[in-house]
């Protein structure tokens, strides 16, 4: 779904900015905090936030290119 104008595209990109600034204060505060876990759960942890991070991308990105062109 294309937006008409380009306001659109401003909010999708504002929210996604919004998601990665979230996304690195977690895994930075995984580093500050997690002095006392084990470092498997911190890698966990930082996994965990990764994944987030990869599906909010899948679940926002657009289509910009038609993999069939209807001419053909």
């Amino acid at each position: 779904m294309q937006p008409s104008s380009g306001l659109g595209v401003i909010r999708y990109c504002k929210i996604r900015s919004k998601f990665r600034v979230e996304i690195t204060v977690a895994v930075i505060a995984i580093a500050v905090l997690g002095k006392g876990l084990l470092p498997i759960a911190v890698i966990g942890f930082v996994a965990f936030t990764c994944v987030i991070q990869v599906v909010q991308d899948l679940y926002q990105s657009r289509p910009t290119t038609r993999l069939v062109d209807p001419g053909i």
